[in-house]
């Protein structure tokens, strides 16, 4: 059977008009799904679009003030809800057995330094603590490379919202010697990090422990910076330090 060239040339330009709502439906779909109670999820904070990913403990029952932890994406900017993978497969997967809710927001500029960035974060955590019981004295900002970076950032400008800071690939600011620093930091690099040299987080952390900073190091051997699966397991083996960091924290 023939068929009529311009009605095929019609079904091809009615094609072409519906792709972009065929591609971006999803994530509208997505951003607008919800707040669950359990499991992971993805939504846009008003005013928006300011995407983040959340994941909330299986049977949350809302009783018990639960730890939060907010994790903060390496560089790329790819699609919609960029944190989720950085907060399943890195910072989730190594704080499996942490019974915390975790987020992790959408960076909306080039990085977390920004006033933008920063007024997302604490929009994002002030909306948290109304969803849902969080505990003030169990908050922890943590990050890979550009999110590293913010984690120095945010511990060292806004002690006065975390308790526990982990830091991963991250160098720390110039004026970090300037900062009246009272955040627990954690801090994992590799030793070969082509990106982040280890010689200036070295020198910043000698002159931090000369301070009496509360601060642990570990350089991680035979590590480059863009093998993030080898953090993994460092990362989970920071939980003994950051219950002992909040238990002091609620004893004193």
């Amino acid at each position: 059977m023939d068929l009529d060239p311009a009605l095929m040339t019609t079904f091809f330009c009615l094609a072409l008009l519906m792709l972009p709502v065929i591609i971006v439906l999803p994530f509208i779909y997505l951003g607008r799904s919800s707040m669950k109670k359990d499991g992971i999820s993805q939504h846009i904070l008003k005013p928006g679009p300011r995407r983040y990913t959340i994941a909330v403990p299986e049977n949350y029952s809302g009783t018990e003030a639960l730890p939060l932890v907010l994790a903060l994406h390496y560089g790329g900017h790819g699609a919609p809800y960029y944190g989720r993978f950085f907060l399943t497969e890195i910072v989730k997967l190594a704080f499996g057995d942490l019974d915390a809710i975790f987020v992790a927001p959408d960076c909306p500029t080039q990085d977390w330094l920004q006033p933008e960035s920063e007024k997302f974060v604490f929009d994002l955590i002030d909306y948290v603590q109304t969803e849902f019981k969080i505990d003030p004295e169990r908050i922890l900002v943590t990050g890979f490379s550009l999110g590293g970076i913010g984690t120095w950032h945010f511990a060292g400008r806004f002690a006065e919202r975390f308790t526990a800071a982990i830091v991963m690939a991250g160098l720390p600011p110039e004026d970090a010697l300037d900062l009246n620093w009272s955040v627990p930091l954690y801090i994992i690099q590799g030793r070969e990090d082509e990106l982040m040299p280890l010689v200036e987080t070295t020198r910043v952390v000698a002159r931090l422990e000369e301070r009496d900073i509360p601060l642990k190091y570990r350089i991680l051997e035979r590590v480059t910076h863009f093998e993030t699966h080898k953090f993994v397991e460092p990362l989970k083996e920071t939980l003994p330090w950051l219950q002992e960091v909040w238990q002091h924290k609620r004893d004193t």
